[in-house]
């Protein structure tokens, strides 16, 4: 699975498809977490922030950091 399906369901996100998305960034988290791709994490806290999960949010973008400390989306959205 390429940034590029990523990048694609990150646009389902901004469309308010928030429970469906977050459904598949589940899915799709579990192949990311095993590479360590910070943009897994970022994605999956973007998506729990918007549906008012902000805490769980937070964790997320916090370990997005933890794999790229300078990740500039990372910070900007925590």
């Amino acid at each position: 699975i390429s940034k590029q399906i990523f990048n694609f369901f990150f646009i389902i996100l901004i469309n308010s498809k928030f429970k469906i998305l977050l459904f598949i960034i589940k899915v799709l988290f579990k192949i990311y977490t095993e590479s360590n791709l910070p943009e897994a994490w970022l994605n999956k806290g973007i998506t729990l922030d918007e549906i008012g999960r902000h805490e769980e949010a937070i964790a997320h973008y916090d370990k997005a950091i933890s794999f790229r400390p300078n990740y500039d989306e990372g910070w900007s959205n925590k």
